[in-house]
């Protein structure tokens, strides 16, 4: 049901969080790659940037909880990798980078929330992602 719920750019997302999970030893350093990896891609050509990284910030960061739930991994850490992953697409972008992490947060939030996990601590997850 939630999976239907995601945009081409959610399930890219997911899907590279997954792949970088399998492959990767290190959870975090993984998921921020994939993030950016996919935000980057999202928003080449785009005319205004911020504008684009605003709209796909929230579907990515969708994306990567949802693969990091399906595959058993910590949500918390992966809300905190992808917001780090996402504020550094939007900073190379050259997108204004408050705009990425206030969509980021609302993101990781909502992401919480579609797979069940506590949005209070998912909330403190992605505002403490240093």
């Amino acid at each position: 049901m939630a999976e239907s719920m995601l945009s081409k750019i959610g399930r890219t997302a997911k899907m590279a969080t997954i792949g970088a999970i399998k492959t990767a030893g290190d959870l975090g350093e993984a998921v921020l790659e994939a993030t950016r990896d996919v935000l980057m891609t999202a928003v080449e050509g785009a005319a205004d940037v911020t504008v684009a990284v605003e709209q796909s910030v929230v579907k990515v960061i969708r994306g990567a909880v949802h693969g990091a739930k399906d595959v058993g991994e910590d949500v918390g850490k992966t809300i905190q990798a992808a917001v780090r992953g996402s504020v550094k697409a939007a900073h190379e972008a050259g997108a204004d980078i408050g705009t990425a992490a206030v969509a980021a947060v609302r993101g990781s939030v909502k992401a919480a929330e579609e797979v069940g996990a506590d949005t209070g601590k998912a909330l403190k997850h992605a505002v403490t992602s240093s």
